[in-house]
């Protein structure tokens, strides 16, 4: 998730995931699944963060892309996030990190290592 979460630059002080982890038949099991994990999916994340250029992840984010069928709806939608949503067609497909353009979630986050994190906007 943090790569994910790394790549729409959502603040970290703000983020939160709750996963449900199989229940696995020994720690050998569990230990080859992060060992894969690791090796396989996370490598390729790191290297393609919006799944644009390498053909794995860019097939398995189209067979879960909602707004295939219909296209989304971006009425309403602040400018960067369109340029976010879109940013295969802009520069994700070359390796670009998405980072010129402002984000309605980009503010300073202060007090992170305090456990009192929040944003200098009060939030």
């Amino acid at each position: 998730m943090a790569l994910h979460r790394a790549a729409i630059r959502w603040p970290r002080a703000a983020f939160t995931f709750v996963g449900v982890d199989p229940e696995w038949r020994s720690d050998a099991d569990r230990a080859a699944a992060v060992a894969g994990e690791r090796a396989n999916a996370a490598r390729l994340w790191a290297r393609d963060p919006y799944a644009c250029a390498d053909g794995g992840l860019r097939a398995k984010r189209r067979t879960r892309n909602a707004g295939r069928r219909r296209g989304y709806v971006l009425d309403g939608v602040e400018g960067s996030v369109k340029l976010l949503l879109r940013w295969c067609g802009d520069g994700g497909a070359r390796g670009e990190v998405f980072g010129e353009h402002r984000l309605p979630w980009d503010r300073e986050v202060v007090g992170e290592g305090d456990g009192q994190a929040r944003t200098t906007d009060g939030r």
